[in-house]
């Protein structure tokens, strides 16, 4: 299993993957690398010995709002501190290829996101790993550790990951 960025010459690639998810299959195809090349988000693709793309990953930056969340707002407080909102990376895409799903790809993009948001966080603040999951993945989501902060309209559910709870 190997990551690769998304670059131009896997046009062909990503022409083929489908995860069962039209919104998820039409962004790696249509606005991944445009995305990427305004520097606004980075996509990772997930790929099985020998060249077989099994998956995909959308990384950006983000940040969590303490506020918003009365748990977080008491851990941190009980810390000293008292920040509005922490850093955080985004996960703005996870989708694995239809015939791959449920065999562990999943989780293995969630550790990749949280290796990114380690070496971020050795040059840069970065704390939390955030997505927006749509309905569906709300509860592969809560098995890999994250945590929910809020519903949006129906359509997805604000979940966070706190990768340093525990470390201080």
């Amino acid at each position: 299993m190997r990551f690769a960025r998304l670059k131009q010459e896997h046009k062909d690639l990503i022409g083929e993957f489908s995860s069962g998810n039209k919104d998820l299959d039409d962004f790696i195809r249509n606005d991944a690398l445009k995305q990427q090349e305004l520097h606004i988000s980075t996509t990772f693709l997930l790929f099985e010995e020998p060249d077989v793309l099994v998956g995909y990953l959308t990384l950006l930056s983000d940040s969590i709002r303490i506020k918003e969340n009365p748990t977080l707002s008491e851990l941190f407080n009980t810390k000293g501190i008292q920040y509005h909102t922490l850093p955080a990376l985004r996960i703005g895409r996870l989708a694995s290829r239809k015939d791959f799903q449920k065999k562990g790809y999943g989780r293995a993009m969630i550790k990749f996101a949280l290796s990114r948001l380690f070496e971020i966080s050795e040059n840069a603040g970065c704390r939390f790993l955030t997505a927006d999951s749509k309905l569906e993945a709300v509860e592969f989501y809560r098995k890999v550790g994250f945590e929910t902060v809020a519903t949006k309209e129906g359509e997805t559910v604000k979940v966070y990951l706190d990768a340093y709870l525990g470390k201080n």
